[in-house]
């Protein structure tokens, strides 16, 4: 089969583009050309709907302000798990950050070069393939009473209820039950979980993190599973096991 017949039998990856900026249309236009296929809706309420009866691989969404970007944030995670880029006009490290707490896979400041966003958007997808891969990695995991399906991305608290996690969330939490016991640097978690591709860097990784231990930890505060080593990173002491997977 020709190279080029080949290409064009793979799925075109398909992302939800949020907001009313006029200045989008560049953007629209810059991942047409990076090979996505693009849906643009203005309104939240219109893409809930798109979310609803369509499979999505990515969003990104942009406001003018930050607090909207949070608010629509918020209302994506109530809804999905699906990866999401957050674009902010002139945002703080502050936003940024606040970008990532609200739930955001990653943060990006406008104005930017459209080949930073498409970088960004393909290592959120690259992640997405690899934790699909076949292999012993997807085997079942256990720890404590929660359990984790690699291959669907799914993890399961101890009434046996699936929890919400983030895309980020979620991958460092497989890292981390991949590598139990052993104390993990933010780099090391950043090239793993392959998060925080740009700003703000390594200090992304502690957003991600108290957000999951919101999620895992019975007291947040006083976390059993995920440790601060100070001046060293993390570790995940819970006993990790392989689980069978129904």
């Amino acid at each position: 089969m020709p190279a080029s017949e080949k290409a064009s039998s793979q799925p075109v990856p398909s992302i939800l583009l949020l907001g009313d900026d006029a200045g989008l249309g560049s953007v629209a236009s810059g991942l047409s050309a990076a090979g996505f296929a693009i849906t643009r809706t203005a309104q939240w309420s219109d893409g809930s709907a798109l979310l609803a009866r369509r499979p999505f691989d990515l969003v990104v969404t942009c406001t003018l302000v930050a607090a909207d970007g949070l608010l629509v944030c918020d209302a994506i995670r109530d809804q999905s798990t699906i990866p999401l880029i957050l674009l902010i006009n002139s945002a703080t490290r502050r936003e940024r950050i606040a970008g990532l707490d609200a739930g955001a896979d990653d943060c990006l400041s406008r104005p930017f070069h459209i080949s930073e966003l498409v970088a960004r958007i393909r290592t959120l997808m690259r992640r997405a393939k690899t934790s699909d891969a076949s292999g012993p990695a997807t085997a079942g995991l256990r720890f404590g009473d929660w359990r984790i399906n690699p291959r669907l991305r799914l993890v399961y608290d101890p009434a046996g209820r699936a929890t919400s996690l983030t895309a980020a969330e979620f991958d460092i939490l497989l890292a981390f039950c991949r590598n139990p016991g052993r104390v993990m640097t933010r780099a090391e978690l950043l090239d793993l979980a392959h998060v925080g591709v740009g700003k703000p860097g390594e200090r992304s990784i502690d957003v991600h993190i108290r957000r999951l231990r919101c999620k895992i930890e019975r007291n947040p505060r006083r976390p059993q599973f995920i440790k601060t080593i100070r001046l060293g990173g993390y570790i995940f002491t819970a006993d990790v096991e392989r689980d069978h997977l129904t």
